[in-house]
């Protein structure tokens, strides 16, 4: 099952693409470009169902539901980003094709793929098959290799508006609890929204953040913070990723952006910034992003939450309102 189908079938990559085949005039390579892997991947699926399904992907013939199930013949997908798999790969797209008039090359995740294995597909790109259709999806198109992306017709799925979010989780049957927080943090992505909808841990960060920003007056309370942080559980990034939101909510709010929400962790982030001016949720945004930093230097996540709320003390001591 595909999920966001109804969704991603209004978007403007399905229908360009829809437009293409119906016109007869289907590329032979087209790359997905956007910031949301849940969103790439299924959009990816739902482009290939698309090419293979008789009726410009119906959803219900035995061919999209193979291509649901991942078991079409014409299907092929690269899910292992290694040398002997991609070599695979290319080989796979000079095959006859068995059935229909169509066979599609798929990759979901086209940046996974090191620079000089992306090279082994060149020659396929600029020589394909006849009824080949290359899908490739990439959420970091700066790590595909320029002379990939000259030979593909770019498709660019944009963010979400919240409205459209909400109605997605609905549809998906998100209790009605979670849906507003889920898509006021989700920024746009649908991944995110589903994460943080059905990731209790987060939630529980997201309140374990607000209480940091809210309650820690002085390095006496650090000590009682880190324990709630609950690291020996909880990998720091969560943390650090509602943190982010957190502030991501304030600056829209010292920008002008007036919503009052139902949720109650919403609300205090709300009131919250009423307490923040501009310099304390920068300087707080760096502590994060320096925090990342110390992270992938291998630095002990005990070590880094203390620099990270240390420093937020002082940031709030130094830029008081």
């Amino acid at each position: 099952m595909i999920k966001y189908s109804k969704l991603l079938m209004q978007s403007k990559p399905y229908k360009t693409m829809l437009t293409d085949k119906t016109h007869g005039m289907l590329g032979h390579c087209y790359m997905l470009i956007c910031d949301d892997q849940v969103a790439c991947s299924n959009l990816c699926t739902l482009l290939a169902r698309l090419v293979l399904c008789d009726e410009d992907g119906c959803g219900v013939c035995r061919s999209c539901i193979r291509v649901d199930n991942d078991s079409h013949t014409e299907l092929i997908r690269l899910t292992r980003y290694n040398a002997d798999s991609v070599r695979d790969f290319v080989e796979y797209s000079y095959y006859s094709i068995g059935e229909g008039n169509y066979k599609v090359m798929l990759i979901d995740a086209f940046d996974k793929i090191e620079p000089r294995l992306q090279n082994t597909l060149l020659k396929t790109l600029e020589e394909p098959c006849d009824g080949v259709v290359f899908i490739l999806g990439t959420t970091k198109p700066s790590g595909v290799l320029a002379t990939i992306k000259s030979r593909a017709k770019k498709l660019y799925l944009d963010k979400f508006d919240d409205a459209t979010i909400a109605l997605a989780l609905r549809q998906e049957g998100v209790e009605e609890e979670l849906v507003q927080k889920a898509t006021v943090c989700a920024s746009g992505s649908l991944g995110r929204a589903e994460k943080i909808a059905g990731d209790p841990i987060f939630i529980e960060a997201f309140s374990t953040m607000i209480d940091v920003l809210t309650s820690m007056k002085s390095s006496k309370d650090v000590v009682n913070m880190l324990a709630k942080m609950r690291l020996n559980e909880v990998e720091l990034s969560v943390y650090l990723d509602a943190l982010e939101i957190i502030l991501q909510i304030m600056l829209s709010r010292q920008g002008g952006k007036q919503e009052d929400f139902e949720d109650e962790d919403l609300q205090q982030v709300v009131t919250l910034s009423a307490t923040f001016n501009n310099a304390m949720i920068v300087n707080v945004h760096r502590l994060v992003c320096d925090s990342r930093k110390k992270i992938d230097s291998n630095c002990r996540k005990d070590f880094v939450a203390d620099r990270l709320l240390m420093g937020i003390l002082e940031v709030k001591y130094i830029c008081r309102l």
